[in-house]
């Protein structure tokens, strides 16, 4: 397999894993906001939490692809910015997803003298209504240019991909990775910057598995990729359960609610947050020293000849299997 085989194969997976989601999506989602209940229950049934998760990353590589995409014919100046549009689009959705498997299990967790009042329900309650904003979110979406463009371009290169770019594929990585530890250097301990890390990360992650079935020496920028963007992404969940746990602690004391468990579950996220912040310098390190290089072996010549990469993002979909893992 050619690097360019590997292009063709990953985005028309991608593309079409994308395609198969969005379309669930109904053109005319915004047209009659008196039926907006019923709209949103039925959006509700149909992008479940699997199907979003994977529309989102599935965008995600599509984007990642483009720091390996020949620039010539040009890609359209907005790609970018549309394909995050959309993805934006989701992640409230995504996020009260993810909250509601990882919060509940932490309650059911907790010894049952921690667990105060009516602290189940009235998470349930809250992040009930977090995923129906966000699917509100998705309806208003629909009818922006930006989502129709995102549609179109997935469509087009679903049935024609692009080319890699000229220039040395395994060089691109390393611009990859040079960006990543630049971020990690100027974040400085701050989740923000962090995140920024991560996002860097992510993209370097899947720039890497997209080439790993054709360059065995991508397989060492994968699985540096694959931690730090891992390790970071529980930075993130943290932060986000804190925030959403600060916002439910705050409503419930003002109605008189027992927030004591709510409290609790605040205070284990920041800790979870401290903990990682105070961890983060150990990820920079290996990015201080060259990328091992894995000389290509008859074995994983003729694996990666025959098998397409395609794994599951870490966060809140179990750990990642590695490159080319069905």
């Amino acid at each position: 397999m050619t690097p360019d085989d590997a292009l063709s194969c990953y985005l028309h997976l991608h593309t079409t894993t994308a395609l198969q989601g969005l379309s669930l999506v109904p053109a005319d989602a915004t047209a009659d906001e008196s039926g907006a209940a019923e709209a949103r229950k039925e959006l509700d049934r149909l992008l479940g939490v699997e199907t979003v998760h994977g529309m989102r990353t599935s965008l995600r590589r599509v984007r990642a692809a483009l720091l390996l995409i020949d620039p010539v014919p040009p890609v359209p100046a907005l790609l970018d910015d549309d394909l995050r549009g959309v993805s934006r689009a989701l992640s409230e959705v995504r996020d009260a997803d993810v909250l509601t498997a990882s919060l509940l299990a932490e309650i059911d967790g907790l010894p049952a003298q921690h667990v105060h009042g009516t602290v189940r329900a009235d998470l349930l309650e809250a992040l009930a209504v977090k995923r129906r904003d966000g699917l509100d979110v998705v309806r208003r979406s629909r009818g922006e240019p930006s989502w129709q463009r995102a549609l179109e371009q997935l469509e087009a290169w679903r049935h024609r991909p692009p080319r890699l770019t000229a220039g040395p594929p395994l060089l691109l990585l390393d611009q990859a990775r040079a960006e990543v530890r630049r971020r990690l250097r100027d974040a400085d301990g701050d989740h923000r910057g962090l995140h920024a890390a991560r996002r860097a990360a992510k993209r370097w992650r899947y720039a890497a598995e997209l080439l790993c079935p054709a360059l065995p020496e991508a397989a060492a920028h994968f699985a540096a990729a694959t931690l730090i963007h891992e390790r970071l992404g529980t930075l993130q969940d943290a932060v986000v359960a804190r925030d959403f746990l600060a916002g439910l602690a705050r409503a419930g004391a003002e109605s008189g609610r027992d927030v004591a468990t709510t409290q609790l579950l605040h205070q284990r996220a920041q800790q979870r947050i401290d903990e990682a912040v105070s961890h983060a310098p150990e990820l920079l390190v290996p990015l201080l020293r060259p990328v091992p290089v894995r000389p290509p072996s008859s074995r994983s010549q003729a694996r990666s000849s025959s098998v397409t990469p395609r794994s599951r993002e870490g966060r809140g979909g179990g750990p990642a299997p590695g490159p080319g893992a069905p």
